[in-house]
């Protein structure tokens, strides 16, 4: 026979006697998932730590004082992380108050048999909730909506049928991930008004929503606080400062107020009338300072009353007769409009205006003054502004049209003038840009 037969038949020989020291009859199968069992519920019993006694009885559990532990007391900085056993004791003694431990849909993995002792995988979910000293709630499930899947190993000895845990591994799988570093503590404002409320609906703090607990309070990174209607400035303070969070207040403030500084061209400012042999063009430059007071119209809509004043420098040239004549004009100019806002993208919103605008003629060249110093005009114009900084500068862009109510004469002139037999009223296309102030 060869050598290797030979080796064969006395591991077939002999594999009854290596098997029968690591397989457990029946009865010793019953005995040990029954002490298994009795574990976890001890663990569960004891893993709160209420008193002395439970602290003593929940480390008499484990098989060493280095076991390692899962860290599943949140808000703390060990949190989801492997600790000591000792060290995961003095986090639930000096931070957790009421502690309540939960454990449900307990199951076995499968036994092998290691070092001379069983060793089995058991799987449970845990939930553990606690109120810091305080008064602030912390839940594993409350925070992430589920509880914390772990995976304790069992080591059990056949002669003393005894188990100790060696080791507890977890993990919390979840799309809500706690924040790392120092954190945040909102409460509920229960006396807000609808339109705070409003606003509180869409805060976020570090890119993150508020969801509360049942008792009001949510757990949010540290970072920006910041709400979906740009012109809506959050204001804060910390209320109380801990060794791992800052318990925060935030409030609001409308940014209503609109100042503005425009300058506007118009490639054509008049419409003219005149004798058949004369030509003419126009053109005008207005450089103006507004003012107005916002109000929300929707959740991304919000109109304003504005007025202001304006100096308008516009130039009349007239061709005919072999002749030249250029005249100039100065005018205040006093714009009241309403305004629409309607944001499409948090920097930019679609704007349009419609209003009245009063001019009164200050100057002119060559003395052709009209023959009513008085004007006014329906205006109209859409356009858009662009956020430059933080919200409260804004650029502006605006193309919009006025037509004059009233056509204007001068009256007795020069005979020899290009002024003779011409009138004059407003309707031009105004081209305009400027900055935009929201305080």
């Amino acid at each position: 026979m060869k050598r290797s037969g030979i080796i064969a038949s006395f591991f077939l020989l002999f594999l009854p006697f290596i098997l029968g020291a690591q397989t457990l009859t029946n009865k010793e199968r019953r005995e040990m998932n029954s002490t298994v069992l009795a574990l976890v519920k001890d663990y569960e019993r004891y893993a709160a730590l209420h008193d002395e006694e439970a602290e003593h009885l929940f480390f008499e559990l484990f098989e060493g004082n280095d076991a390692c532990v899962f860290c599943d007391v949140p808000g703390i900085p060990y949190y989801q992380m492997k600790t000591s056993l000792l060290q995961y004791m003095d986090i639930l003694k000096n931070h957790a108050r009421n502690t309540s431990v939960v454990i449900k849909d307990v199951s076995k993995g499968k036994p092998y048999f290691s070092d001379g002792k069983w060793v089995i995988p058991v799987y449970f979910w845990k939930e553990l909730s606690y109120m810091n000293e305080s008064g602030y709630f912390f839940s594993v499930e409350g925070y992430h909506g589920t509880p914390a899947r772990m995976t304790m190993k069992v080591v059990y000895d056949k002669e003393t049928d005894r188990c100790h845990i060696r080791s507890i591994n977890g993990e919390i799988t979840s799309d809500r991930q706690f924040p790392e570093g120092r954190y945040i503590i909102l409460n509920r404002d229960e006396y807000a008004s609808a339109a705070e409320q409003e606003y509180y609906s869409s805060l976020t703090v570090g890119g993150e929503a508020p969801v509360y607990n049942r008792y009001g309070q949510a757990i949010l990174p540290s970072g920006e606080a910041m709400v979906e209607d740009p012109d809506v400035e959050v204001k804060s303070s910390v209320v109380s400062p801990a060794s791992d969070y800052d318990v925060m207040a935030y409030w609001f403030h409308m940014k209503n107020a609109r100042f503005r500084l425009r300058a506007s061209y118009s490639p054509f400012v008049y419409l003219v009338e005149a004798p058949d042999d004369i030509s003419t063009r126009s053109k005008s430059l207005e450089l103006g300072l507004e003012y107005g007071v916002a109000y929300p119209m929707g959740s991304k809509s919000k109109f304003s009353i504005n007025s202001g004043v304006g100096m308008a420098l516009s130039t009349l040239h007239l061709n005919g007769q072999d002749r030249y004549q250029r005249v100039r004009y100065l005018d205040l100019s006093v714009p009241v409009y309403a305004e629409f806002e309607h944001r499409f993208c948090r920097p930019a919103s679609f704007v349009w205006n419609v209003g009245l605008k009063g001019y009164y003629e200050v100057k002119t060249s060559q003395g052709y003054s009209r023959e009513n110093p008085y004007d006014l005009a329906l205006t109209a114009n859409l356009g858009i502004d662009l956020n430059l900084l933080q919200n409260k500068i804004y650029g502006m862009i605006r193309c919009g049209y006025e037509f004059g109510f009233f056509s204007h004469g001068y009256g007795n002139v020069d005979p020899y003038s290009l002024m003779n037999g011409v009138s004059l009223r407003r309707g031009t296309v105004w081209l305009s840009a400027g900055i935009k102030f929201k305080l």
